[in-house]
């Protein structure tokens, strides 16, 4: 099994079952130009807020998975470990620029977490080109103006680092994302796969 294909059935041989063999749909690499300051319109009983301490990592950790579990192209969990390898350690690294958005829960006094994104920059450096790293909404919030408000804010805080041009990773198959970025603004500038 090559990194373009995966097997549906996990237990399945490829050579005895090749209709069970799916194909990874492409890596599609989207960017915007902003061209004003971003200005994120509030949505009543949603806040936002940034990362606090290491207890978010379980709630980051929980959004990416929960957020893509019935997508048609589904991404691997990721351990607490693996968060900190993949974001933590890289130099982009900054927890002022992850941000979650969250709803009052109904029979209490607390706050639930109910999508999340971070701002990545490519080249993995601190000064590279800003980018979207996981814009997650949860299934049951989507449709609601949750990721627009999210990428928005994010959008914004780029701004006001001086940054005009904001990138962003998606694949195919991940059609309402690739939906929101294009209502957005944001235009294909490359795929690999």
């Amino acid at each position: 099994m090559n990194s373009l294909q995966f097997l549906a059935d996990p237990f399945t041989s490829a050579k005895n079952h090749s209709d069970r063999i799916m194909t990874v749909p492409q890596v599609l690499h989207l960017e915007h130009h902003l061209s004003a300051e971003p200005t994120v319109q509030p949505i009543p009983g949603i806040t936002l807020r940034g990362f606090r301490d290491e207890r978010d990592v379980a709630t980051w950790l929980r959004l990416r998975e929960q957020s893509f579990a019935a997508e048609p192209f589904r991404i691997r969990p990721w351990s607490a470990f693996e968060f900190r390898q993949h974001c933590q350690a890289a130099a982009w690294w900054n927890p002022c620029h992850v941000w979650f958005a969250e709803v009052m829960a109904t029979n209490s006094q607390s706050a639930v977490p109910v999508g999340m994104v971070t701002l990545a920059r490519r080249g993995g450096e601190a000064k590279g080109v800003p980018a979207v790293h996981w814009l997650a909404v949860l299934p049951e919030w989507r449709g609601k103006g949750i990721g627009r408000m999210l990428l928005t804010h994010l959008e914004r805080r780029c701004w006001e680092l001086g940054d005009r041009v904001v990138q962003v990773e998606t694949h195919s198959a991940w059609k309402s994302a690739l939906a929101l970025y294009r209502r957005l603004g944001y235009v294909e500038c490359r795929r690999r796969g």
